[in-house]
């Protein structure tokens, strides 16, 4: 195990000179919007009409606080939140995690990221309609200082279905979040 961790380190050390932002605390919040597949694949029965409802996801809220090394690396704390909404859809979503963001050497203001996390979602009245560990990946990039945009994918299995809701056991989310550190 040592020698991958030396091999990353070594592999590291020439790109020190490009800088993603400064080094130190970071802390950013973030909104956003995107589609979920598991938000748009059910529908509810109601007395005199079944209601479908559309993947898209008004508003996504993201805070991230962590920590930046070298310039160019970051280790940070996820948290994602997409609340409810009565007109397009009671689907919410939660999703707490850990991850890295790396700059790509030699294009100071684009980053990846790779976070893993604990998701839950449920509709209406407190039903559960899936949990489970999510990988977060995406690109993103320094707009200016303290101002990113991220397009990120979010994807995994699912379990913990009430059985009363006719959902797929899998998520697969595209999201679009501006952020902004401070």
């Amino acid at each position: 195990m040592s020698k991958i961790y030396t091999i990353v380190l070594l592999t590291l050390i020439p790109f020190m000179g490009w800088s993603q932002y400064e080094s130190g605390r970071i802390t950013t919040l973030g909104i956003g919007t995107g589609f979920s597949d598991h938000a748009a694949s059910y529908h509810i029965i109601e007395n005199f009409r079944t209601r479908f409802y559309p993947s898209f996801r008004a508003v996504t809220f993201e805070g991230k606080a962590g920590w930046n090394f070298a310039d160019m690396t970051s280790i940070y704390g996820i948290a994602r939140i997409s609340p409810g909404n009565s007109t397009i859809s009671p689907y919410r979503s939660f999703y707490f995690g850990a991850g890295i963001a790396q700059s790509i050497p030699g294009q100071d203001k684009l980053y990846l990221l790779l976070a893993y996390g604990k998701y839950s979602s449920s509709i209406g009245e407190g039903r559960k309609v899936g949990s489970g560990n999510l990988l977060h990946g995406g690109l993103g990039y320094n707009i200016d200082d303290g101002l990113f945009v991220e397009l990120t994918y979010m994807g995994g299995q699912l379990s913990g279905i009430d059985e009363s809701v006719n959902i797929q056991d899998s998520e697969a989310n595209i999201s679009v979040t501006f952020s902004f550190g401070f």
